[in-house]
């Protein structure tokens, strides 16, 4: 009976854990093959609560297609239309809010 306990015990930790490093995506359209695809550093990305506040804000922008942030690495990655933004544009979005991209951006795609 106690044994039971303890494995109980490990498996909640065990999803604590993996509750707070995640990878957090919305997709809302089909990503088409034209689009680029970036990596950005984003230190303050720590949290669910400011990974949705970099979603928000990036999928208002025209063009953009996906936005996943990852907590545990501090990243976020963007699939857009380069035809209709770029990195500048994320950045200008980003920043009014106190979102700061650090580095050079990683284009995957």
């Amino acid at each position: 009976m106690k044994r039971r306990g303890t494995c109980s015990a490990v498996m909640l930790l065990s999803l604590f854990f993996l509750s707070c490093a995640t990878t957090h995506n919305v997709t809302t359209k089909v990503i088409p093959d034209s689009a680029r695809v970036v990596r950005l550093y984003v230190p303050s990305c720590t949290s669910e609560d400011i990974v949705g506040q970099i979603q928000g804000a990036l999928m208002r922008i025209n063009g953009v297609y996906d936005v996943t942030g990852n907590t545990l690495d501090q990243y976020v990655t963007v699939a857009f239309d380069p035809s209709k933004t770029n990195v500048e544009d994320l950045n200008r979005e980003l920043e009014p809010k106190g979102i700061y991209v650090r580095g050079k951006p990683v284009f995957i795609k």
